[in-house]
C-alpha cells in the first residue's frame, strides 16, 4: 500500500511541477477600473480631403520607440484597409452608345437588333452599378460600426507613452491629436472612463514558479525510491516500470494543465486558458486516471519470486504461478530438486 501511495504522489507532483513551470497559465484577472485611457480612431484618407495637408505625417521609424502605440496603429490601419473604398469607375454610357451604333452598322444586323443589343448592354451596366452601390453601402455601414467601437473601447496604450510620443512628434488641440500614417488618418483622445483591463494577481506569477520547482524536486526524490532492488527475482523489469511511469507522466502533463487552469479560475478568478472539455478531462484524470495507473504500475512493480525448498507460501496469484510450472523445467531453471517456490509481493 505504501508503494501505491508513493507512486500516486509521484505521478501527480512531477507533471504538476512541469505545468507550473512551463505551461502558459494565466496569472491575471479581468477587471474594470476607472482611470484615464487613450482612445484612437482611424479612417481612410481620400484624394479629395484637403484639410489633412496641415496634419503631421508619421512614419514607422518615428513610432518604433513607442511599441504599444505602434502596435495599435498598425492593427487599426489593417482594419481600415479592409473597408477602404475602391476608386469609382465612370459609367461608360457613351461607350455603350458607340458599341450599339457599331452593332447596328454591321452586316446582317438590322437597326431593331442593334437597338436591342444597346438596351441590353445598358441594362447590364445599370445592374452592375446598383450592385456596386449596395456593396459600398454595406462597407460604409460596417466601417461606421467599427469606428463607434473604437470611440468607446480604450486602447492598451499607456498614458505615459502617449504623452511622450505626443510631446516628441505631434501637436494637439483641446486634448485631441490628429496625424497621418501611411495614407490613414488617426485621431487620438484621452478620456476618463471605465475600462476592461487585465490586472495581475499579486504574487501568483512568482508563486507558481516556486510551487512548480518544489513539486518537481519532491516528485523526483520520491521517484528515485521506487526503483530500489527488492529481495528475490523481480517479475517486472525495472526499465519496463520506468517506461510506464514516464508515459503516464507525459499524459498527465496535458490533463493537469486543464486541472490547474480550472483551479486558478476558481481560486484567483483568472481568465480561462483551456477549453472546458480539457478541464473536465483533467479533473477526471486526476481523480480516476492517475490512481488507476498508479495501482496498475505499483502492482506490477511489487511482485517478486523467492526460492523456498521446503514449502510454497503466497496468495492465489502465487499458486497460479506455481501451477504453471512443470517439475523438470522448474528444476532446470532454478537448479533445484524440489519444484517449490514462493512468490513475494511487496504491494
Amino acid at each position: 500500500m505504501l508503494i501505491f501511495i508513493k507512486r500516486l504522489i509521484v505521478l501527480i507532483l512531477i507533471p504538476a511541477g512541469l505545468v507550473f513551470l512551463f505551461a502558459p497559465l494565466h496569472t491575471f484577472r479581468d477587471t474594470y477600473i476607472e482611470k484615464d485611457f487613450v482612445f484612437l480612431i482611424a479612417e481612410p484618407v481620400s484624394s479629395e480631403d484637403n484639410n489633412v495637408d496641415s496634419l503631421p505625417l508619421l512614419t514607422r521609424e518615428q513610432l518604433e520607440p513607442y511599441p504599444q502605440f505602434l502596435t495599435t496603429v498598425l492593427e487599426r490601419k489593417e482594419r481600415v484597409e479592409t473597408y477602404r473604398p475602391s476608386p469609382r469607375a465612370a459609367d461608360d454610357i457613351p461607350g455603350l452608345e458607340s458599341l450599339g451604333n457599331k452593332l447596328s452598322q454591321m452586316d446582317g444586323v438590322s437597326p431593331e437588333e442593334g437597338e436591342k443589343y444597346k438596351k441590353e448592354l445598358a441594362r447590364q451596366q445599370k445592374r452592375i452599378h446598383n450592385s456596386k452601390a449596395e456593396m459600398r453601402k454595406i462597407r460604409l455601414t460596417g466601417f461606421s460600426y467599427l469606428q463607434q467601437q473604437w470611440e468607446t473601447e480604450p486602447t492598451a496604450i499607456s498614458i505615459e507613452e502617449w504623452e511622450q510620443m505626443k510631446g516628441a512628434l505631434l501637436f494637439s488641440y483641446n486634448n485631441q491629436t490628429s496625424f497621418l500614417f501611411e495614407n490613414t488618418l488617426f485621431r487620438g483622445v484621452v478620456r476618463h472612463d471605465y475600462g476592461h483591463v487585465k490586472a495581475p494577481v499579486p504574487g501568483l506569477a512568482l508563486g507558481r514558479k516556486i510551487a512548480g520547482a518544489a513539486s518537481l524536486i519532491m516528485g523526483l526524490l520520491l521517484m528515485m525510491g521506487l526503483y530500489l532492488k527488492k529481495q528475490g527475482i523481480m517479475i517486472a523489469k525495472t526499465w519496463n516500470i520506468l517506461l510506464w511511469d514516464i508515459i503516464v507522466i507525459c499524459i498527465s502533463v496535458f490533463f493537469l494543465y486543464g486541472t490547474i487552469d480550472l483551479l486558478f479560475m476558481k481560486l484567483f478568478e483568472t481568465g480561462m486558458g483551456t477549453e472546458e472539455f480539457i478541464q473536465f478531462m483533467g479533473v477526471f484524470w486526476v481523480f480516476i486516471g492517475i490512481p488507476a495507473a498508479a495501482f496498475f504500475i505499483a502492482a506490477s512493480a511489487a511482485q517478486a519470486v523467492t526460492i523456498n525448498p521446503k514449502k510454497a507460501l503466497g496468495s492465489d496469484q502465487a499458486n497460479k504461478f506455481i501451477s504453471l510450472m512443470k517439475e523438470p523445467h522448474f528444476g532446470l531453471v532454478f537448479g533445484l530438486k524440489q519444484p517449490f517456490c514462493r512468490v513475494k509481493t511487496g504491494f
